[in-house]
């Protein structure tokens, strides 16, 4: 790896741990209003579909296939554990293929 990846993780890392920090210190000092809680409380989901639609966007087929599935694992059992199973299952056998 030349130096400059190296410097670059080590910024991005260095970044990511600020930030958490940052988060702690001062989180803890601020007055959460009910509608920036409600506000706050979407982010996660945001996160995950930002996430799975860049996925999609870029995917084959195969990751196609491996989302519907996964999705209705998802409705049909409504168990998080399971879904990942499947998605995880899948996304590595249609590696073997």
């Amino acid at each position: 790896m030349s130096a400059e990846i190296l410097w670059t993780i080590a910024g991005l890392a260095l970044g990511t741990y600020g930030l958490r920090v940052m988060g702690m210190l001062i989180g803890s000092r601020l007055a959460v209003y009910p509608r920036l809680q409600t506000a706050l409380a979407f982010i996660p989901g945001c996160l995950i579909v930002a996430l799975v639609s860049t996925s999609l966007a870029l995917g084959s087929v195969s990751v196609w296939v491996i989302a519907a599935a996964c999705v209705g694992v998802a409705i049909l059992t409504k168990n998080l554990i399971a879904t990942l199973v499947v998605g995880v299952g899948l996304s590595a056998l249609s590696g073997f293929l």
